[in-house]
């Protein structure tokens, strides 16, 4: 086993979005990203399995300053004194229905 590829790597970012009684929140935490488990942030803020939570860089390298990425929580452990570790899967865009029409077939094309 790779050592190295298993390793986290961990950022120090700000994460927001809606706990489970829909009251917003903004908290600095960090994001830790290993490649057999995925990536882990640590949340005062209880959140829902499924809800969704926006992460954003605190430092970038460039001096410049990072959007917030959307996140869906898929897993949710108690850890520590009220903080909870939550396993997130970085959310993929829709296309909208107009750009999917070159891409659906008719029945007939179907046949």
């Amino acid at each position: 086993m790779d050592l190295a590829m298993d390793s986290p790597t961990s950022y120090r970012v700000e994460v927001s979005g809606w706990d489970e009684k829909e009251v917003f929140f903004v908290e600095k935490t960090t994001l830790d990203w290993s490649e057999g488990v995925g990536k882990k942030i640590e949340l005062r803020a209880r959140v829902a399995v499924q809800a969704v939570v926006f992460v954003r860089l605190s430092q970038q390298l460039g001096g410049s300053g990072s959007f917030p990425i959307p996140y869906r929580a898929v897993e949710i452990s108690a850890k520590r004194e009220g903080y909870s570790t939550v396993l997130v899967q970085q959310m993929q865009p829709r296309l909208a229905f107009q750009e999917l029409g070159p891409l659906m077939l008719t029945p007939q094309e179907l046949a």
